[in-house]
């Protein structure tokens, strides 16, 4: 049961602890970007895409299509995680990446537009796994899986 966060705990100011964390990591280098590995990724989750797409169109057989169209699957999150590193910035400091490349990703395979993430992600971000009726997390409750509002017991 997700439990709603009472309005202290929406008011508590975690930023300090996210750069203390950041300073921890900053010697290992986990802020680098490295535009060529995800590239290198994405080229190869769109051709599993694609020749996944094929094999389920001259496969007769239904076993084998649910195998291909499980297997497409995970590389279509595979390619939403590109995505979102794209969208936030992170494969590469480029409007061209962060917004164009981006943008081709989320529309042609995911069939998402860019502004609607970006704005439902920013709101994740922000209130990252709160629970709350007016302003949450709004990745906790996306219809239509969690179509139910939450409230309180009275």
């Amino acid at each position: 049961m997700i439990q709603v966060a009472d309005e202290e705990y929406l008011k508590t100011d975690r930023s300090k602890l996210f750069n203390e964390l950041t300073e921890q990591l900053r010697p290992y280098n986990c802020f680098e970007k490295q535009p060529m590995f995800y590239m290198r990724h994405l080229a190869g989750y769109i051709a599993v895409h694609v020749a996944m797409l094929a094999l389920i169109a001259v496969t007769s057989n239904l076993f084998l299509s649910l195998v291909f169209l499980s297997i497409d699957a995970v590389f279509i999150l595979r390619i939403g995680f590109v995505g979102h590193d794209l969208a936030h910035g992170s494969v590469k400091s480029s409007r061209w990446y962060r917004d164009y490349l981006g943008e081709f990703v989320w529309c042609f395979f995911l069939g998402l537009s860019k502004e609607f993430w970006d704005a439902k992600h920013s709101l994740h971000h922000k209130f990252t796994n709160i629970a709350s009726e007016s302003n949450g997390d709004p990745d906790i409750e996306t219809p239509p899986f969690c179509a139910r509002k939450l409230t309180s017991p009275t």
